[in-house]
């Protein structure tokens, strides 16, 4: 029986490898957009007291041992198949690293983005970090009931009551239902069912509701050969006009004002 934890390694070890050999810094980029884009968004770390309650929440998480039933309706991990997992194996698995989370805030404060969309909420914490921007409105979707409660108890601690909406159910059902009321996406993570057909149907949703000015975030562009492919695919949709890969995440914009380019940058 092919061990697919195994020949997922394989394969990031080997893009991670190609990546490597193709990303570049500022030093190679000369349009005015891109190259401050990269400065002063991509780059920035951030002092260590940025969201420092957030740092300690993710160092809470990781030793939580509260036990969640799991419905995963997406492609399921790759570490464990129990029904029973505890905070803390979701969260060492699971959590993105701090340096892109700080990014998505960087992102939306920077292009003054209001109305984001979360595919995936987990444990909640990527979601604190898009609802700290105090003008956006979040929404983020999750299919699994009882992560939810647990991701809503850590929002009443953590964030504004009125900033966050939760939306529950399969999102192959709950997203057209939500954008079929007409709402403006500017911002959208896509990090949910990492598989290709389900990604890209769920980024045609959100197209249908971008503008010129809409940004979308791609979790785990390298995780295997079909997240690739979803990844490679929405690249070379036309309207997308610029698209950059960061190994871990890859981001699109649809401003017509950009020429088409992708870049492989360091971060």
């Amino acid at each position: 029986m092919i061990n697919l934890t195994l020949v997922f390694k394989i394969h990031q070890v080997l893009s991670f490898f190609r990546y490597w050999l193709n990303a570049v810094d500022q030093h190679a980029l000369h349009g005015p957009f891109m190259y401050s884009l990269y400065t002063q968004v991509i780059l920035p770390a951030g002092s260590v007291n940025d969201f420092e309650d957030l740092s300690r929440l993710r160092s809470e998480l990781r030793r939580d041992k509260t036990l969640i039933g799991l419905n995963d309706l997406g492609s399921g991990s790759t570490v464990s198949k129990k029904n029973m997992r505890p905070v803390a194996d979701i969260a060492r698995h699971s959590l993105t690293p701090r340096k892109y989370s700080l990014l998505y805030y960087r992102l939306i404060r920077h292009f003054q983005l209001r109305y984001i969309i979360e595919l995936g909420t987990s444990l909640g914490l990527n979601t604190l970090y898009l609802a700290r921007n105090p003008q956006c409105q979040v929404a983020t979707f999750e299919g699994c009931n009882e992560t939810l409660d647990f991701a809503q108890q850590i929002f009443g601690r953590h964030a504004p009551v009125n900033n966050i909406e939760l939306v529950n159910g399969n999102i192959d059902n709950t997203l057209p239902d939500y954008l079929k009321k007409g709402k403006q996406v500017d911002f959208v993570l896509f990090d949910a069912n990492h598989s290709d057909e389900p990604t890209l149907q769920y980024y045609q949703h959100c197209k249908s509701r971008a503008h010129h000015k809409s940004i979308f975030v791609f979790d785990d562009i390298h995780w295997s050969p079909t997240m690739e492919k979803a990844w490679l695919h929405v690249v070379r949709d036309p309207d997308i006009t610029l698209s950059v890969d960061l190994f871990r995440i890859g981001i699109v914009f649809f401003d017509p004002k950009l020429s088409k380019q992708h870049f492989v940058l360091r971060f």
